[in-house]
């Protein structure tokens, strides 16, 4: 099996992008950097990586005077690629998030601390979404794939229902701090 990063080289390939500046330039129009852990540096790495393993061939192409390495997909590249897609979307993976460190380690925090905080992520989101939506309507706009719609249809998605938690999250803090705090008064 592939890993992540060669997944996202490799899919390129397969859509018939074939040289490592052509890769780079879809990789920041599509904002792939949010998603995946691909560095400039790294291309050209895992293009080896990925001729090596025999899932992409490479050749020359004269450009202007120049010539420059392409590189297209095998028929054991486009087998394993499928492969890995179908293992990629038929089940939910566990992403680590940092913010639920912070949840987990509340108690640490004045209570005004915390509001303030999550006030402010709550604010983030708001601007994150901005930025999506943005994003969106460059996508409306251009020729992109239509399956690259959701790299920023399910973001918006997921935002809409962490808004919605972290408001029903401030709640119930206010409500608990409140009582505490009547309990404590008496």
């Amino acid at each position: 099996m592939i890993s992540n990063l060669e997944t996202s080289i490799l899919g390129l390939v397969c859509e018939g992008f074939s040289y490592g500046y052509e890769l780079d330039k879809i990789i920041d129009e599509r904002n792939m950097r949010h998603w995946t852990e691909i560095a400039f540096s790294s291309i050209y790495y895992v293009l080896k990586r990925l001729e090596k393993k025999g899932l992409i061939t490479s050749g020359s192409e004269r450009v202007s005077g120049r010539t420059r390495k392409i590189y297209s997909v095998t028929l054991q590249g486009e087998a394993t690629m499928n492969e890995k897609v179908r293992e990629l979307i038929s089940s939910h993976h566990q992403v680590t998030d940092p913010f639920d460190l912070g949840i987990g380690n509340l108690h640490t925090l004045p209570f005004e601390d915390i509001i303030k905080g999550l006030k402010s992520y709550k604010e983030s989101l708001d601007s994150r979404e901005q930025f999506y939506r943005k994003r969106l309507e460059v996508m409306e706009e251009s020729d992109w794939p239509h399956h690259i719609r959701g790299l920023v249809t399910r973001p918006l998605a997921m935002m809409d229902a962490e808004r919605k938690w972290i408001q029903s999250y401030i709640n119930d803090l206010e409500a608990h701090h409140e009582a505490k705090e009547e309990l404590h008064g008496s």
